[in-house]
């Protein structure tokens, strides 16, 4: 109980803006064959391992290289890896699981700090920031003078880069802070503050754990209490590669190029 007023919040916020966006959608998956300029990937709650799933089917079978990748909260995960070209699988298997590993014990206080440190171990050298540049953007939230979406991109440091990708997916109190400290400003979980987020003008596609499982999506607000639990991730990430394998043909009509045609 100790969270539940937060994730209640979260969740009717989150099933009210399903809602609106439902309805104003027209017809179909929202699907037009305009050559696709970016990728968005949602939103993911504790359930972030599922939409990791279900990137590793998209680089498997899809030519994802060229795209413009944009990720909020748990999504700026796998915008960081498609535009880096970065393996989904390798990822989970060798940082996200070995996270939750740690012989001193990862808690919600420390969780992202321990990730950072994984995190720039494992890819520091492995993406350029020149590379990224009006290529990987991340919604965030600043906090000050008011709540207010930042679209954040084109990085200065790799520090700048993690610090925004934690701040994307820092839901206040939840991990020990009420935000993320950079550059003198306070940020949040950038959710909070955009549902159908665009960064720039042109054909973005979202990839959201909604098109895949309703279930899925909602449990990624509620069951935080799972955060730590190695085998639920591993049931995530294989229940995501299963759905998109199953929508497969959500893909194509989106107008992702196979990798065998």
């Amino acid at each position: 109980m100790r969270y539940g007023g937060v994730f209640f919040c979260i969740g009717t916020v989150t099933l009210y803006r399903v809602h609106q966006w439902k309805k104003k959608r027209k017809g179909g998956e929202g699907e037009d064959q305009q050559p696709i300029d970016g990728i968005v990937f949602g939103e993911t709650g504790v359930n972030f391992a599922y939409e990791l799933g279900i990137t590793h089917y998209m680089q498997e079978h899809f030519h994802l290289l060229g795209y413009k990748t944009a990720g909020i909260s748990g999504g700026c995960q796998c915008a960081f890896l498609v535009v880096n070209d970065l393996c989904a699988k390798y990822y989970f298997e060798e940082f996200v699981l070995k996270v939750f590993e740690q012989k001193e014990g990862v808690t919600y206080q420390n969780i992202f700090d321990v990730s950072e440190h994984h995190l720039r171990k494992l890819y520091t050298n492995k993406c350029r920031l020149h590379h990224m540049r009006n290529k990987l953007y991340i919604c965030v939230t600043n906090m000050f003078p008011y709540m207010h979406n930042v679209n954040a991109h084109n990085f200065k440091s790799h520090s700048e880069l993690f610090a925004m990708m934690k701040s994307s997916q820092c839901i206040p109190f939840v991990f020990g802070y009420p935000y993320i400290v950079w550059n003198q400003q306070y940020w949040v979980d950038g959710f909070f503050t955009s549902f159908m987020y665009r960064p720039t003008c042109g054909n973005w596609i979202f990839i959201k754990s909604y098109h895949f499982s309703v279930y899925y999506y909602i449990t990624g607000f509620l069951l935080f209490h799972k955060l730590f639990e190695k085998s639920y991730h591993e049931k995530l990430f294989k229940q995501g590669y299963i759905d998109a394998q199953r929508k497969h043909g959500r893909f194509v009509r989106l107008g992702f190029i196979e990798k065998n045609s």
